[in-house]
């Protein structure tokens, strides 16, 4: 299946589909319209959270608001990296 958008990606609800994206994509150039906000609703579910922080932590791309879900999912290794970061500032 072809998609034109990031939007029509998640829209599509193929978790496989969203995660290889997530992979493969330029996501700092915004291939596809790729957008942070776009996928907040999305990890709120944990096992989302912790495959898109993997694969983020991989490619060494960083969102802080993402990050932030560490909290609601008590993840001590993600919820680490958010205040390293703010020591960092």
């Amino acid at each position: 299946m072809s998609f034109e958008t990031f939007r029509d990606i998640l829209a599509s609800g193929d978790k496989e589909a969203i995660l290889k994206f997530i992979r493969e994509a330029n996501l700092v150039a915004g291939d596809k319209g790729f957008n942070f906000s776009d996928m907040y609703w999305l990890v709120a579910d944990k096992d989302m959270f912790k495959e898109i922080t993997n694969i983020l932590r991989q490619r060494r791309i960083f969102d802080g608001l993402l990050w932030n879900y560490s909290l609601e999912h008590k993840d001590e290794q993600t919820l680490r990296e958010v205040l390293q970061k703010h020591t960092e500032i």
